[in-house]
């Protein structure tokens, strides 16, 4: 081997980056030989072969990372793989959409292979790479490989019988309930966690540490929604990606809870960065990018006035655990956001402006009351007031709050 290769490899991102340029050579590859014949509608086994390829080498990622483990016991090498085995598990189904309408029953065949495979690649892993997952991490990640693995078909057998897209809607709305009480669990038990100093630990190799199994958790939920982005556009359910909102507030709660916990949370930086976040889902909103309907039992999970009202009362939640006063102005950025767009649908933008002035007046008397030292608060209500009066729809509202 020569000097160069062996520095190469010697640095500690040198092998991750050969995994990650195989992946993608495999990917290419596979594209450019079975794509074109995929394209065609009648040929099926261009199909199943891409899906053979993914779960191939999928195999292969859990095997090698089992192996650099046995010949050296936490081996550094074994982080990038788990990475990519993040990425493809629940990726590996996306292609199951592909088939699922034309035969419904070996989509639906395929994902319980492909789940009983993910369910031995997990055991593998804990027993030969990373250790014991604990059952409140690999639970919910269980329930949502479950749904992404079983869905394409059970969407296809539900397509055989009728295409409309309210009634694949309705087979779907259940799982992605599923998909998102999974997240909120591993947000709260994220946050139930015992406080660590740091993503890894020094004590142990950095591919057996927890705060490898909360990233690979992150990146397989993150991973897990665009394959569900991809299927409502594959079976045309109707929908929109800002219809699965609630997926990205719990991601982001969950990357919240993390850095916290990782004291990697930059002073005031994540309050700043969520605020903006809510911010951009008021625009979304009133730009009517969304289907969901806030009238349906089970579709309210997509209405994103429902989504921003949960996702701030998550961060007052996070507020309140971590005693942060920044994530209090992000959490009242999207409840009040909330209160202003409520009612708006794709087809009329609603705009509740004296609500929300009602709601601002009273929140600032309510400060000022526990807080009267603080006298820009003063100066807040002081505006608020003056400017409400030349405003039409504000000056009603705080006469009546």
């Amino acid at each position: 081997m020569s000097s160069t290769l062996r520095s190469f490899l010697s640095w500690p991102a040198g092998a991750s980056l050969l995994y990650l340029v195989s992946a993608a050579c495999l990917l290419g590859g596979s594209a450019i030989v079975l794509a074109p014949g995929s394209g065609d509608e009648g040929r099926i086994a261009e199909r199943i072969a891409l899906l053979a390829t993914v779960e191939i080498y999928v195999a292969a990622i859990a095997a090698l990372a089992a192996l650099v483990c046995h010949w050296k016991p936490g081996n550094g090498d074994a982080v990038a793989l788990l990475v990519l085995m993040a990425l493809f598990l629940p990726g590996m189904n996306a292609g199951l959409s592909t088939i699922a309408a034309q035969h419904p029953v070996t989509a639906l065949l395929l994902g319980f292979a492909g789940l009983a495979l993910a369910a031995g690649y997990a055991e593998l892993v804990q027993q030969r790479v990373t250790g014991r997952w604990g059952w409140q991490l690999l639970a919910p990640l269980l329930v949502m490989q479950a749904w992404h693995a079983l869905s394409p078909g059970l969407l296809g057998l539900v397509y055989a019988n009728d295409t409309s897209p309210a009634a694949l809607l309705g087979a779907w709305l259940p799982g992605w309930w599923l998909v998102v009480a999974s997240g909120v669990a591993l947000v709260l038990c994220a946050g139930r966690a015992s406080p660590s100093t740091g993503i890894f630990s020094t004590s142990l190799p950095a591919v057996a540490t927890n705060g490898l199994r909360w990233m690979l958790a992150a990146a397989a939920v993150t991973a897990g929604g665009l394959h569900q982005w991809l299927l409502t556009y594959s079976l045309n359910l109707g929908l929109s990606g800002w219809d699965l909102m609630a997926l990205m507030v719990v991601v982001l709660l969950l990357v919240d809870v993390l850095l916290r916990r990782w004291r990697l949370d930059a002073p005031g930086l994540l309050a700043i960065v969520e605020g903006l976040a809510g911010l951009v889902a008021v625009g979304v909103t009133r730009l009517g990018a969304f289907a969901a309907d806030a009238t349906s039992p089970l579709g309210i999970i997509c209405y994103p006035p429902l989504v921003m009202a949960l996702g701030g009362l998550g961060l007052l939640g996070l507020a309140w655990r971590f005693r942060d006063r920044g994530s209090v102005v992000s959490a009242l950025i999207w409840l009040l956001g909330a209160l202003f767009v409520w009612g708006t649908t794709a087809e009329h933008a609603q705009s509740n402006l004296q609500l929300v002035a009602g709601a601002v007046f009273i929140l600032l008397c309510a400060v000022i009351a526990f807080a009267p030292h603080h006298r820009w608060l003063w100066v807040a209500l002081l505006v608020v007031l003056c400017g409400g009066t030349a405003h039409p729809e504000w000056g009603p509202a705080l006469i009546a709050s």
